[in-house]
């Protein structure tokens, strides 16, 4: 079965689109043009369906740690609506974590069940 994978502009819209629902959620006697954040709010798409969110390649890689804290971060601001755990940008949250987990340096190497002769080997390979 083919997997389907979203464009960057479209997986952006969906996380940005799960942020605003949190913030609105959070902050509910505000107008989407009112809420907290950046000014002017890029998320706003005008009726001419002008505006939004459009990726933009970044000159750098973020390693896997700065990815890490990044996915935590975009989660503590985007899970105070009671659907987030359900939500499609929930379930890339937790998938990229775990990518990015993996390919921490030395994830591909480290011991993966720690039993009694692993702790052992581990033990005198350390003295």
């Amino acid at each position: 079965m083919r997997q389907h994978h979203p464009t960057p502009d479209k997986l952006g819209r969906l996380l940005l689109a799960e942020n605003v629902a949190s913030v609105s959620h959070r902050y509910p006697h505000h107008r989407a043009d009112e809420l907290p954040g950046p000014w002017p709010p890029y998320w706003l798409v005008s009726e001419a369906g002008e505006g939004g969110y459009h990726f933009r390649q970044q000159p750098y890689n973020l390693t896997a740690v700065e990815g890490l804290k990044a996915v935590a971060c975009y989660a503590y601001q985007s899970c105070e609506h009671p659907e987030w755990r359900e939500s499609p940008a929930h379930a890339f949250c937790q998938s990229l974590e775990k990518a990015l987990i993996a390919a921490l340096p030395g994830m591909d190497v480290a011991q993966w069940c720690w039993d009694a002769a692993a702790v052992a080997a581990g033990a005198s390979s350390a003295s």
